[in-house]
């Protein structure tokens, strides 16, 4: 991707006939939590501009009562992220964001006490409706202190430690 700096974030244009994967980096923007957005081969029908930026906050107990999850003790673990594009249209494919875990929710991890867990709120261009759901613990890689995981939506992320183990995904 053809990376470029926007106000508060990045955005590159994302090929379609590229034939090799495609990533727009905020590495060195911990207010971005220094996120990376990969894009396989065939992610997009058409080129698309993608945007990452600061999200809003998503993790509270709140959310994860709305979502029906029994997390227990909710505590953020990350900046929240938010990947959007020019186009309301879903990517073809799911692609790769990986977000690093900070503060005091790095050291949780550690200590293996809690679980770390992907909160997401996006848009479902094919249902014209807003997704809210979790990415359990089982659908994350981790390479240091980052968090990798997938996903098919558009939309804002924000890595979450939680008391009670999450293996399954859930949305509303």
């Amino acid at each position: 991707a053809t990376t470029s700096t926007t106000e508060g974030g990045f955005s590159g244009t994302i090929d379609p006939s590229s034939s090799s994967t495609q990533v727009i980096s905020a590495a060195d923007s911990p207010n971005l939590g220094n996120a990376t957005v990969s894009f396989a081969p065939g992610t997009f029908s058409s080129v698309t501009a993608v945007t990452v930026s600061p999200g809003g906050a998503l993790v509270s107990q709140a959310l994860a009562s709305a979502i029906n999850i029994d997390a227990g003790s909710v505590v953020e673990a990350s900046q929240p992220v938010a990947v959007t594009s020019d186009r309301e249209e879903n990517p073809l494919n799911p692609f790769s964001i990986s977000i690093q875990v900070v503060g005091a929710a790095a050291s949780l991890r550690i200590t293996g006490d809690y679980t770390v867990v992907i909160f997401y709120k996006a848009i479902d261009y094919a249902s014209k409706s807003i997704v809210t759901g979790v990415i359990p613990s089982t659908e994350i890689a981790y390479v240091g202190s980052f968090a990798t995981f997938k996903t098919p939506y558009l939309g804002t992320y924000q890595a979450a430690f939680v008391e009670k183990p999450i293996t399954v995904a859930a949305k509303v």
